[in-house]
């Protein structure tokens, strides 16, 4: 309502200022009315412009506090994740030297076993060796003892092949005058069967006409057959 009369009042005072000043003219009221109209479209314009002027002064006023809100709240978010990266990398940090620590220490360990047992297998080779050493030598003893064995083996073995090898034709050699004393007896006790029975043929047996000498029968398998009878 204000506004509205505030509107309207240069209108009125124009119009009654120009029908006061002419004498009562209404031409000069509405002459009158159209400056104060004038007057009050430009002040109202001016009003527009000055409130648009405030409203655009309270909207980067607004933005300006917004700005530094946001840049306020952007440190505040940039300076926690800064404490919070920089608290990670400490927890890495501490890890990793805790890790390192333990490597170190296994290592330590590593290597401690590994000289402890490169001193047993040192010790385990040099015995070795020392057993190797002294089997090499029981060895070559009982390659000494086995060639000198065999030696008098094959010694042995000659003298017992000559032995065998005489006794052998000394047997042979009595075996074969053995047998030929047997021969010699056997045919001189056959040669004195065959005259012996030539002589008492014609004495002793007698002839048949059908059977030839009946002194010689198939009784005496063993009587000597002639060419008188079968």
């Amino acid at each position: 309502m204000a506004k509205t009369v505030k509107k309207v009042a240069g209108t009125v005072i124009g119009a009654t200022i120009g029908y006061v000043s002419s004498g009562g003219n209404p031409v000069m009221a509405v002459q009158g009315a159209k400056v104060g109209a004038g007057i009050d479209t430009a002040r109202a314009a001016a009003s527009v412009a000055q409130e648009q002027k405030a409203a655009a002064a309270e909207a980067q006023r607004q933005a300006e506090l917004a700005r530094a809100e946001a840049i306020k709240q952007a440190t505040a978010s940039r300076d926690q994740a800064a404490e919070e990266a920089a608290a990670a990398r400490a927890q890495q940090q501490a890890a990793y030297e805790s890790q390192a620590k333990q490597n170190e220490a296994l290592l330590g360990q590593q290597k401690s076993d590994a000289a402890a047992r490169l001193q047993q297998m040192k010790l385990s080779s040099e015995e070795q060796a020392k057993l190797m050493q002294s089997l090499t030598t029981q060895q070559q003893q009982a390659a000494d003892l086995a060639k000198v064995q065999l030696a008098q083996q094959q010694t042995q073995y000659q003298e017992q092949k000559a032995s065998m090898e005489k006794a052998a034709a000394e047997q042979a050699a009595a075996l074969e005058a053995e047998r030929r004393k047997v021969a010699e007896r056997e045919s001189a006790q056959m040669t004195a069967r065959r005259r012996s029975g030539r002589r008492s043929l014609l004495s002793s047996a007698r002839m048949n006409a059908e059977v030839g000498l009946s002194g010689l029968t198939q009784q005496d398998a063993n009587a000597p057959k002639t060419l008188l009878g079968a």
